[in-house]
C-alpha cells in the first residue's frame, strides 16, 4: 500500500501543464491585403504551440491574464500596444491548458 502512494505522489510530481495556443492560418492569398489571418482552434493539438509550461492547472488557467498585464507593460509604441492588445482579444480566448502527458501531444514533432 505504500509503495502505491508512492508512486501516486511521484506521478503528481511529474505531471505539468502546457499553456497551448492553436495555430494561425490565412485565408486568401498571402499577397492580398484583403486576406486575414485566423486563428485554426479545429486543427489537432498536435499542431499548437507551447507557450509556457506550469506545475498546476490554476497556474496554467491564470496566466493569460498575468501575461496581458506583462505585455503591455513592456509596449514601447502605440504599435506594439495594439498588437498586443489584438494577440490578446482574439488568440488568448482559445487558449487551453493541457496535462502534459496528454496522449496526443505524443504526435508531436520535436522542434514544434
Amino acid at each position: 500500500m505504500q509503495l502505491w502512494s508512492l508512486c501516486g505522489a511521484v506521478a503528481v510530481l511529474m505531471s505539468g501543464w502546457y499553456l497551448m495556443l492553436p495555430p494561425l492560418r490565412m485565408e486568401g492569398p498571402a499577397s492580398d491585403p484583403n486576406s486575414n489571418i485566423v486563428v485554426d482552434a479545429k486543427a489537432p493539438l498536435s499542431k499548437w504551440a507551447m507557450i509556457a509550461e506550469f506545475q498546476t492547472e490554476k497556474e496554467c488557467q491564470e496566466y493569460p491574464s498575468s501575461l496581458r498585464g506583462l505585455l503591455l507593460k513592456r509596449a514601447t509604441t502605440r504599435i506594439e500596444k495594439s498588437g498586443s492588445e489584438h494577440m490578446m482579444d482574439h488568440w488568448f480566448p482559445f487558449a487551453e491548458c493541457v496535462q502534459n502527458d496528454d496522449p496526443q501531444l505524443a504526435r508531436r514533432k520535436p522542434w514544434q
